[in-house]
């Protein structure tokens, strides 16, 4: 006995009081925890280091007297050179944390690496570092809350607690099954969905990019994909065949309202041709050479009169609606 420890040393003790073994992303943050408080470099912590390593990871846990914030320790936990500025290599240690369905996350952070990298020398230091959580939090939309057994749900999302091994789904008008929390399903921003969509960190996006998402079951019809295409083409201003954020904007907002408008297009008087629902009674609708959807009764016939005349004044502009 030395008085000294090795890093295997104290993994060894760790070991055997843990009931379960350490993951590879923990056993990464405190084997650089550990080296940052090797100050003679001997790969070995006398006691004088050894009380700042666990005073360090006490103020991790939030039960130090230190006032070393997240973002410290984040730089600290993830600096595996120790020299106070964090490559993209070293940050992707947190993508081993992520599931299947959150592998999007990994362009999000490789986006808002390059985007915070003032400098462009492709390493964040510690005011870059934490410019980039801080924009991060903004991104975040998510809102949840505590829920306790059998409260009612108002709106879809996401339902989870410390027991449950998978998060859960419910709808609107469910119960929860027991204390957890719930967070609502809310679509992330025009801002988030820039970062998440631009695999190749070039800020804009193209069509292929967008469809990654928009048709991630590859379920779109040739028709759908035609409209797709007509629409990116209107939202392109410049003509360049990527959309910038605005562009990308103006592109969300048609689909939204395409979306808001989905069940009247395919209920009354429809120019099919045009994607376009036309304000015609039934007669007029079918005189006109238009399409009648479904089964609809005739009103306008029984309460205005308008047996045989087009009423539509609209601007011919207005009577298209593109889908997205």
């Amino acid at each position: 006995m030395d008085g000294n420890l090795t890093i295997e040393e104290f993994f060894n003790g760790m070991n055997g009081v843990s009931e379960e073994p350490m993951d590879n992303l923990s056993i990464q943050m405190l084997t650089t925890m550990f080296m940052a408080e090797d100050m003679d470099g001997n790969s070995m912590l006398n006691l004088y280091e050894l009380n700042n390593f666990y005073e360090t990871m006490a103020n991790m846990d939030g039960e130090g007297e230190g006032e070393g914030t997240d973002v410290e320790m984040i730089l600290m936990m993830f600096d595996t050179d120790g020299d106070n500025n964090l490559t993209m290599t070293e940050l992707s240690a947190l993508f081993t944390e992520f599931d299947d369905d959150e592998e999007f996350m990994v362009t999000v952070f490789t986006n808002l690496f390059s985007y915070h990298d003032e400098d462009d020398n492709n390493m964040l230091n510690l005011n870059e570092i934490r410019e980039m959580f801080e924009h991060l939090d903004r991104l975040d939309n998510e809102v949840c809350y505590d829920v306790a057994a059998g409260d009612i749900i108002f709106q879809k999302g996401v339902y989870w607690n410390d027991t449950a091994e998978d998060d859960l789904e419910l709808m609107e008008g469910d119960n929860a099954p027991d204390d957890g929390e719930f967070c609502l399903d809310l679509e992330p921003s025009i801002e988030m969905l820039m970062f998440m969509l631009d695999s190749n960190g070039d800020g804009s996006l193209s069509s292929s990019e967008i469809l990654t998402v928009f048709n991630e079951e590859n379920d779109m019809s040739a028709v759908e994909l035609e409209y797709f295409a007509i629409a990116f083409m209107m939202s392109d201003s410049n003509a360049d065949q990527v959309l910038s954020e605005n562009e990308f904007k103006a592109l969300m907002e048609s689909k939204d309202s395409q979306d808001r408008s989905e069940d009247e297009i395919f209920d009354g008087c429809v120019d099919a041709a045009n994607r376009a629902k036309m304000e015609l009674n039934k007669i007029n609708c079918i005189d006109a050479g238009y399409q009648w959807m479904g089964e609809r009764e005739d009103h306008d016939d029984e309460n205005n009169g308008t047996h045989g005349e087009n009423n539509d004044t609209r601007p011919d502009d207005e009577d298209t609606m593109i889908k997205s």
